[in-house]
């Protein structure tokens, strides 16, 4: 029987250096046991390590509760957040409506707050102008740049067209159940909460508030996400699985030749969930000059923008293939000149067809394959990215759970804002 993420590591073993995967081959049971007993580098951000399988009946009930409040009130649903604030959450929605076109939902979702273009807020509050808003924004510091802003100009709007006790209703702050500037604003104006986890990093917090609440929103049968996250905790636990052996070629691949990982996918309903994932990687392991960098691919269509220089250019990455095995009967043939064609087949062989080049071209192919298109299958996915990335950054001797670069750009971005508002207040 198949397990829910299998990996084939036929085209991507002659590529390792041999030396250096017997080395972190030797490591593995070490790094897997500092993991698991708490002990490792950044062992105060695990908290999501064990959390599928803690994840009660009534905790669920109390996120679909709040969302059937939102559901009930609105036609549309503003969603404040940037990085892993909304990546996991619009991956998860992306992938789930795709493959459930009979499910009516009456809202339309809008993802705000991840840039700082005015063109952005202005459309968006065109679109809004005859429609009943609800809104959720996310921060676990309420000091994110591009949060703020968009929560700022979207409070000023829904002022101006709900009073006090209808904007209780329509706006729930999810952020630090203990301190910062938004918890503290969400209390003074009465406004409900839910809490981001102390010790789970944005990047990792897709089966948290932060993920689920909003999937919940938009009709997610969300313990059914859960249900496959805690199944790969259960399979992951031991020392021998696929998220480690994943980790293990990755970080065995020859340093100064290969440079970055292309993570490719032939399915649309995973464009977002690949974000998610470059996000998870980049930010995780791209510390102390180390770590792969990540891009993401999607074909066929980048077959025609990458695809030459993929076959012929410079050998400095690897590719990682992402499918899914058993698609929807109703999605895989189409009638067309009286005949019957498989897309399914048509669309599995053009990636066969492309892996194929690609490693006769003197790529290390790579590739992963979720069981089918069940949120299951895709909360096993979530799990298994973030065992295989924690494990990566083990294996590099970084911290996969801090972001020390993104706090120093973050600190001259706040310095160059205080300086404009300086200014405009001696003019």
């Amino acid at each position: 029987m198949r397990g829910w993420i299998e990996i084939d590591t036929a085209k991507v073993l002659s590529y390792v250096d041999s030396r250096q995967f017997t080395e972190n081959q030797k490591r593995i049971p070490e790094l897997h046991q500092q993991l698991h007993s708490k002990t490792g580098l950044g062992n105060d951000f695990l908290g999501w390590l064990d959390l599928p399988a803690s994840i009660t009946p009534n905790a669920i009930s109390i996120l679909e509760d709040l969302a059937q409040d939102f559901r009930s009130s609105s036609s549309s649903f503003v969603h404040l957040g940037i990085g892993g604030s909304y990546l996991g959450a619009r991956s998860a929605i992306e992938f789930y409506q795709t493959y459930q076109p009979a499910i009516s939902n009456p809202l339309i979702i809008h993802f705000a707050g991840i840039d700082l273009s005015p063109a952005s807020i202005y459309n968006l509050f065109k679109y809004l102008d005859d429609k009943d808003i609800c809104l959720n924004v996310i921060s676990k510091s309420g000091s994110t740049l591009e949060t703020s802003v968009a929560f700022d100009l979207c409070l000023q709007y829904m002022k101006k067209r709900y009073i006090s006790q209808d904007l209780k209703k329509r706006i729930i702050i999810t952020t630090d159940p203990c301190q910062g500037a938004l918890l503290q604003f969400a209390q003074e104006s009465g406004f409900r909460t839910l809490p981001i986890n102390t010790d789970i990093g944005g990047r990792y917090s897709v089966l948290t508030a932060v993920g689920l609440f909003p999937m919940a929103v938009m009709g997610l049968p969300i313990h059914s996400l859960i249900k496959g996250a805690t199944q790969a905790q259960h399979d992951l636990s031991n020392v021998t699985n696929s998220a480690n052996t994943y980790a293990l070629l990755r970080q065995s691949l020859p340093v100064k030749q290969f440079m970055i990982e292309a993570f490719a996918t032939f399915e649309p309903s995973l464009r977002y969930f690949t974000e998610w994932w470059k996000q998870l990687f980049g930010e995780s392991l791209g510390k102390d000059y180390k770590g792969l960098f990540p891009v993401d691919i999607h074909y066929s269509t980048d077959l025609h923008a990458h695809g030459q220089y993929l076959q012929e250019g410079r050998r400095i990455l690897l590719e990682t293939f992402l499918t899914i095995d058993s698609l929807p009967k109703h999605l895989s043939a189409i009638r067309q000149s009286g005949k019957s064609t498989s897309l399914s087949m048509l669309n599995e062989q053009a990636m066969k067809a492309t892996m194929a080049a690609h490693s006769e071209g003197g790529l290390p192919c790579l590739s992963l394959s979720m069981k089918d298109t069940s949120l299951f299958a895709l909360g096993y996915l979530y799990y298994f990215m973030m065992k295989a990335c924690a494990m990566s950054g083990y294996l590099s001797g970084v911290n996969p759970f801090n972001q020390p670069g993104v706090e120093k750009y973050k600190a001259y971005m706040r310095q160059q804002t205080q300086t404009r508002k300086r200014i405009s207040s001696v003019q």
